[in-house]
């Protein structure tokens, strides 16, 4: 055809559905991997002492957002590359990789130094005991000098769910989880001979562990995409468009994790203030959406990589098809947890052992704020097209709607003396935020869908 159309192909829906589900099924099993470790690495440290566990929430603030900026750049490094392999360009592939490299390089470096100035003044600031500091600091300095093992285990993983064989990165996850988790009891309490090294043995377990699964991920990769790292910067020098291209996916996506982390900071703050119940409800509220979220997290990611493939294919009817089906199982699976949450918050709460007040307390929460589960899926979808098409600033623009709205509305909410009704503002939040994105979604979409038919259109004879 020369008339600027593409051929009419049925889409074979399930086939869609079975590679978004071939995406994303990895990534959620290791997420949720990460999540038990972290939950046994607390169990381990809570021997040292309450000092240890505290020390380690507050490194775990700092690490959450450092580590978010490598995502931040290894997802921007994820849409680069799995378009160009969309594109059958070995060539700008190459180039995402040697520019993703070099990106998280001078980030690693930046904060190894700047660990050095900062760790100590920042467990002083949010700390008055002497043995929390200290904890903080044996812990968090060598995780932040060595933080270029972190950048590597993300960066090399991304690249392998960026080529669609992520079984091959849940390998090279739960390997380097594996090694990690059976490093800890015996760095921390030691066996025979061997004096365990408390808290600094953790951080050597850790980073250990970060080395493993740096080094399987790049064997796997030399193996099945060899050619993507081989003598890279010898033969593809950093390019400034890709370099830019990376950035401008990379940040957005950063500054939306941590946009959120500071909404939840300021909820915080307004329960303290109420009573420590209220706080210690949310906190529980949190570790069981985490849980419920992290597949809804994963099929976001895994449609990313196929947006960005078919966008380099430039296959319209694909992307469409990748995107109603990434709706539909996005949908059922956001059904399912607020099916959970409605139906079944008590049997989740007492196994925390809330009772009384605070049991009735936390069936508001979970009821409440389960409302929005369903809109902010199809949410999630819209943001992952987003990112995939060079429009990131979208996402971060809905989620600083969400917190604008979301903030001011629960302190007004909470001044009404009634602590039940500060969840509110989670649904009035999403409203506000879900309307304003859908409506940019469907203007981007319908840009996109002429572009990508256009440049089918003119590369036809």
């Amino acid at each position: 055809m020369s008339d600027g159309f593409q051929e009419k192909v049925p889409i074979d829906r399930v086939a869609v559905r079975k590679e978004i589900l071939r995406l994303s099924l990895p990534i959620a099993i290791t997420s949720l991997a990460q999540n038990v470790y972290h939950l046994i690495d607390s169990f381990f440290l809570s021997v040292l002492g309450e000092e240890a566990l505290s020390a380690l929430a507050l490194a775990s603030v700092l690490q959450t957002i450092l580590n978010t900026l490598f995502i931040g750049i290894a997802t921007g490094m994820n849409v680069q590359i799995a378009k160009a392999m969309g594109e059958r360009s070995l060539l700008s592939a190459r180039k995402g990789v040697c520019s993703g490299l070099l990106l998280q390089a001078l980030l690693a470096a930046g904060i190894a130094v700047g660990g050095r100035f900062f760790v100590r003044p920042y467990f002083a600031a949010s700390s008055e005991h002497l043995l929390v500091i200290e904890y903080g600091c044996v812990y968090l300095l060598p995780a932040a000098t060595f933080c270029v093992l972190t950048a590597l285990q993300i960066t090399f993983e991304r690249i392998l769910q960026a080529i669609q064989v992520p079984k091959l990165s849940m390998v090279s996850q739960i390997t380097g989880l594996t090694v990690n988790l059976l490093l800890d009891p015996f760095l921390i309490f030691g066996a025979g001979r061997f004096k365990g090294l408390g808290m600094q043995g953790a951080v050597i377990a850790t980073l250990t562990g970060q080395l493993v699964a740096a080094a399987s991920a790049f064997f796997f990769l030399l193996r099945t995409k060899g050619e993507l790292v081989t003598k890279l910067f010898r033969t593809v020098p950093p390019d400034r468009e890709t370099v830019r291209s990376i950035v401008s996916v990379g940040i957005p996506a950063s500054m939306v994790s941590i946009l959120t982390a500071v909404g939840y900071y300021f909820i915080h703050r307004l329960l303290i203030a109420h009573h420590d119940t209220a706080n210690a409800v949310f906190g529980i509220y949190n570790r069981i959406e985490t849980f419920l979220m992290l597949p809804r997290q994963a099929i976001s990611i895994g449609t990313m990589t196929l947006f960005s493939f078919y966008v380099g294919r430039r296959d319209t009817p694909k992307l469409k098809s990748v995107f109603f089906q990434a709706q539909l199982i996005s949908a059922l699976w956001s059904f399912l947890c607020m099916s959970i949450c409605m139906l079944f918050s008590g049997r989740l709460m007492q196994l925390f052992h809330l009772s009384g007040e605070t049991f009735r307390m936390g069936f508001a929460c979970f009821s409440i704020i389960a409302t929005t589960y369903l809109p902010s899926g199809f949410i999630a979808i819209m943001n992952a097209f987003f990112q995939s098409t060079g429009k990131s600033r979208y996402a971060i623009l809905f989620i600083l709607i969400r917190q604008l709205v979301r903030i001011p509305t629960a302190i007004l909410l909470f001044r009404t003396g009634n602590i039940d009704r500060i969840w509110w503002s989670w649904p009035i939040s999403e409203i506000a935020s879900d309307l304003m994105t859908t409506l940019l979604f469907m203007k981007h979409f319908r840009r996109v869908e002429q572009t990508v038919g256009t440049r089918i259109g003119a590369a036809r004879p």
